[in-house]
């Protein structure tokens, strides 16, 4: 009996995971030890010693590539293999290299199924912003991650900035983009400026794509992207909780925060849900684009709030209840006006007030990210975090997501509404920016933040 009992229970433990070490000074022969660890291609290329359900965790530093990374890691369904930044290490992937640029290279490919990424940043520190060739093959900084992969692939918690393109991928395979920040990609060409954010296409008889808890923002082009040749080339995608602002910093002006759609009608089924764009009140842009030239149908929006004008070219099917709707709403599908036809929205005509919505990470427990549209220009708004477990006592550090790496704002939670000032923060300007040039300004009227905390009181402060 006691042998049985001993059976079962070695038969419906799970497997032990194992845990694997890469350094930017590691070895392409050793054992992934803390000791002695990997290189990171080396790791990318899962070693024998490598299981489903393992972590490979990178430790700090600079990681120079001198060749584009290429991940064959591969775990099964219930048992990912992780990639991840040890917790609170700085690692930087950074493609600066002229080898790993050549030919509009991606920094990082990713080949594999069933693998998570998550906690580390990926740049260029190349300061070359113009190139004299048109098109978007002339990308002179490289795509910071390109999926090409199976199924079951997250990308999570990264920040990619200062690359030519944040993530493209194109893939039939369900992939969920999570709580990317990225920023201050993209180029000048003759033709234009290039270089969206989110890059992104999925057709109708694909497995749904998920993009969630981003902020995107200040890059040359668009925000998000959903675009290419042939039929419903932006389909069965959902956005939740994202928040994109002020893309198209590049020669052209601000663009379009979100845009998807082109000559084809066949965009099927997206699902915009509780997302949050902003452009200076008085910008003259349309903001966002759903649809393009071919238009679209079964389209749902949900809860967000779009402060810039919009267009909607799509046919049928719309579903929009609970927005926010700043600036012109332009409905080329329809017979009466967008606010007639749906009148479950707010519509109004000059910005008041002081919108706040905070999300909570699915990923990192202690994180939250903060969206404030300030209309009435204060110099502080108070966020009520009672509904996320942080406990009175706690030092949170506040950091606006336009200065990412810069020094936070550290403030003790009393357990009542935190103040967060909305005058004096930065944001950083592009590798290789114009010296004297300005970014389009945010603040005070708009702001996205991102709150972290560690300890429980402030004693050993």
């Amino acid at each position: 009996m006691r042998y049985a009992l001993s059976l079962i229970l070695l038969v419906c433990s799970p497997l032990a995971a194992a845990e694997f070490w890469i350094s930017p000074s590691g070895s392409h022969r050793g054992p992934g030890t803390l000791s002695d660890p990997w290189s990171l291609s080396a790791a990318l290329a899962q070693p024998s010693q490598v299981a489903p359900g393992d972590t490979l965790w990178l430790l700090p530093g600079v990681y120079n590539l001198q060749q584009p990374l290429v991940s064959r890691l591969s775990g099964t369904r219930n048992r990912p293999i992780k990639l991840r930044a040890q917790p609170g290490a700085s690692v930087t992937l950074d493609c600066a290299t002229p080898s790993a640029l050549a030919g509009d290279a991606t920094c990082l490919l990713i080949e594999g199924s069933h693998a998570w990424y998550e906690g580390f940043e990926i740049l260029n520190s190349r300061e070359i912003r113009s190139v004299a060739t048109p098109g978007a093959p002339a990308n002179p900084r490289g795509t910071g991650i390109q999926a090409r992969s199976g199924p079951g692939v997250k990308l999570i918690n990264l920040v990619i900035h200062d690359v030519g393109l944040a993530i493209f991928e194109s893939q039939p395979s369900r992939i969920e983009i999570y709580g990317l920040i990225a920023y201050n990609n993209g180029w000048d060409g003759p033709d234009r400026s290039h270089g969206p954010g989110i890059y992104s296409r999925n057709k109708t008889a694909w497995a749904r794509k998920f993009i969630a808890d981003s902020i995107v923002f200040q890059n040359y082009r668009q925000g998000l992207q959903g675009y290419g040749t042939g039929p419903n080339v932006f389909s069965q995608m959902q956005l939740t909780g994202n928040i994109f602002f002020n893309n198209g910093i590049g020669r052209d002006g601000l663009h379009r925060n979100l845009m998807f759609g082109n000559e084809s009608g066949d965009h099927v089924g997206n699902v915009f849900w509780e997302n949050f764009t902003y452009f200076p009140h008085d910008a003259h842009s349309n903001g966002n684009l759903f649809g393009g030239d071919g238009g679209c149908r079964d389209l749902r929006l949900i809860g967000n709030i779009f402060a810039s004008a919009s267009q909607l070219n799509c046919l049928q099917g719309i579903e929009a209840a609970g927005n926010t709707f700043y600036g012109k709403v332009s409905w080329v599908a329809g017979t009466q006006p967008f606010q007639s036809a749906f009148p479950a929205n707010e519509y109004p005509e000059n910005p008041s007030g002081v919108q706040i919505r905070i999300r909570r990470n699915r990923y990192q427990s202690q994180r939250l990210h903060a969206v404030v549209y300030n209309w009435d220009r204060l110099d502080a708004v108070r966020l009520d975090l009672s509904r996320y477990g942080v406990p009175a006592g706690t030092l949170i550090s506040v950091r606006s997501a336009q200065d990412h790496f810069g020094e936070p704002l550290r403030l003790p939670y009393n357990g009542a509404a935190l103040a967060v000032p909305m005058k004096g923060w930065h944001a950083a300007l592009p590798i290789g920016w114009p010296v004297g040039k300005s970014l389009p300004p945010t603040f005070p009227e708009f702001g996205a933040f991102v709150l972290t905390w560690e300890r429980p009181n402030l004693a050993s402060y």
